[in-house]
């Protein structure tokens, strides 16, 4: 009985990491990341405005993504990490939350000038 029951938990554990794998793939992406100048804030140093990674790879978009694929990530990003969503959460999360809205912005404004 103790067998079936470790193997129902592994399979529900399992159910759920794959219904949440984008949120999953948010976190690992979150955890990876290190603090770049951009942190510094004006008082430190100007803001970088280059993207080390490519602008879909930033939206989690494939590249070649349409416009409307791009314009949809980028609402959703802007949408999860909103201020008043984030308000409640310790100031690291929140920082973290200030970091994906500039990277979001700095991808869409870069793909918007390859657009033009």
């Amino acid at each position: 009985m103790g067998i079936l029951r470790i193997l129902l938990f592994i399979a529900v554990l399992l159910a759920v990491a794959w219904l949440f794998r984008d949120v999953l793939k948010r976190v690992g992406a979150w955890l990876d990341d290190e603090p770049d100048a951009r942190d510094a804030g004006p008082e430190k140093g100007p803001r970088l405005l280059a993207i080390e990674r490519s602008p879909y790879a930033v939206l989690g978009l494939p590249e070649g993504a349409s416009p409307f694929e791009v314009e949809r990530a980028f609402r959703q990003i802007m949408k999860d990490n909103a201020p008043e969503r984030v308000a409640e959460l310790s100031p690291e999360l929140q920082a973290h939350a200030e970091r994906l809205r500039r990277d979001a912005t700095d991808a869409w404004q870069a793909l918007q000038d390859d657009e033009a």
